[in-house]
């Protein structure tokens, strides 16, 4: 039969054609038939389609342009889902198309499919061969977690993660993969446990989503920060100008074995000896002149910090006031000894410096504490007399904390009608 509307001759009307491919010529009941090539005249011959780039993508990759190409495509020729219908289609040249699929039709696909079939249409009907494109996880991303923080030693930390596409999306510690739990599609929750909260480090949290497509989310920082130290109390809190190596202990709170006592702005190596007390010795090259210093405490960071100072003093021992070490039947250096059973002892403390040429002492008008301890009644004096000469005083003193350097003050009156105050700085340790 012969289609005079499309100039074409159906194959299956004409008798004595049974198959393709066939060449030559054959006549049959008034028919002729030319054969050219493979293909009869008036066959249609479809497009090939050869390949797609891309053929994979991920869900979150965004509007795609897909290069086509293959054979025998025509102008008005289209690229065709079967999860979708037609894309909107240009046409190069007989072996290349171009075809657009949007970030929603993605979504399309990777919510039915993965896989979409791929077919390309010519206006004459023809119909390619099938390749498939398929769409892969997405990439998650990350925009901010909270909290952003622990100190060293915290318990199991929760953190909240925020972002996109974090459907199927795993939270990781420094490269380690969290408990997560999914909230919704911007929002995870995850626990970082206490044993990667038991040093000071700086950590990177990220999200991944695994293959197909997925990838790992640009980090976040999360620090685990040592405590910020508190300082409470130093002892001893003065020494004497001149003195040796001296031990200072100090006591507070969140104190870590990195933790550093400063004397002044010089660091002191220091002991850790447990969360509230630390130890360092204080050199005698520090100690040889008067002056006041600064003690603080430092924790490093990340985290960390340095605490409020509590003043030390170096006691410059000077004219007018008290010029002998305290003499006395246990004595080590300038620092009175006691036995440790004891709480009372007797000191004779010199005036000779302050009384001139002959004069003695005639009277105490007064000894009293005036500095050092909590308040100005730490010590007990009892027993005050002038020693024999009466050229000094003598006292017994009881109480005081070890440690501590105390400020004692003497008022005395002379034969000659002088009044003389004299100052006398003790320091008490046991032994």
């Amino acid at each position: 039969m012969f289609d005079s509307v499309n100039q074409r001759a159906s194959i299956a009307d004409i008798p004595g054609i049974s198959g393709f491919p066939v060449a030559g010529t054959s006549e049959d009941a008034g028919w002729r038939l030319q054969i050219i090539g493979m293909y009869p005249l008036g066959f249609i011959v479809g497009p090939t389609l050869a390949s797609l780039s891309p053929n994979t993508v991920r869900e979150t990759d965004g509007t795609t342009i897909i290069t086509v190409t293959g054979t025998a495509f025509a102008a008005g020729a289209v690229l065709a889902f079967d999860l979708l219908g037609n894309l909107p289609t240009t046409f190069v040249n007989t072996t290349t198309l171009t075809a657009t699929v949007t970030s929603a039709q993605l979504a399309t696909i990777y919510g039915t499919g993965p896989v979409a079939n791929a077919v390309v249409k010519n206006l004459d009907g023809g119909t390619s061969n099938t390749l498939t494109f398929t769409v892969t996880n997405p990439l998650p991303t990350l925009t901010s977690i909270l909290p952003t923080s622990a100190t060293v030693g915290s318990p199991n930390t929760t953190i909240t993660l925020t972002g996109a596409n974090l459907s199927i999306a795993t939270a990781y510690f420094n490269g380690v993969a969290l408990a997560t739990n999914f909230v919704n599609i911007t929002t995870l929750t995850a626990v970082i446990p206490s044993s990667d909260l038991l040093t000071a480090t700086t950590a990177s949290i990220t999200l991944v989503v695994t293959t197909p497509g997925g990838g790992t989310s640009a980090p976040q920082t999360f620090t685990v920060g040592n405590p910020s130290p508190t300082l409470v109390t130093i002892s001893p809190n003065a020494v004497p100008a001149g003195s040796p190596n001296t031990t200072l202990t100090v006591t507070g709170t969140n104190f870590i074995n990195t933790s550093v006592i400063n004397f002044g702005a010089t660091p002191l190596t220091t002991t850790f000896v447990n969360g509230t007390t630390l130890t360092a010795v204080i050199p005698s090259t520090s100690l040889q002149a008067g002056g006041s210093f600064s003690i603080t405490v430092v924790n490093p960071g990340p985290g960390g910090g340095t605490t409020a100072p509590i003043p030390f003093s170096v006691i410059q021992i000077s004219a007018g006031n008290w010029q002998e070490p305290f003499r006395g039947t246990s004595l080590n250096s300038n620092l009175f000894k006691r036995a440790a059973e004891k709480r009372l002892y007797v000191m004779d403390f010199s005036l000779q410096s302050e009384i001139s040429n002959g004069d003695t002492i005639a009277s105490v008008v007064s000894v009293v504490e005036t500095a050092g301890g909590a308040n100005t009644s730490d010590l007990t004096i009892t027993n005050t007399s002038i020693s024999t000469g009466a050229k000094a005083v003598q006292c017994d003193i009881g109480g005081g904390v070890d440690g501590v350097m105390y400020k004692i003050e003497f008022t005395v009156n002379t034969v000659g009608g002088a009044v003389i105050v004299a100052i006398g700085y003790l320091s008490i340790i046991d032994t």
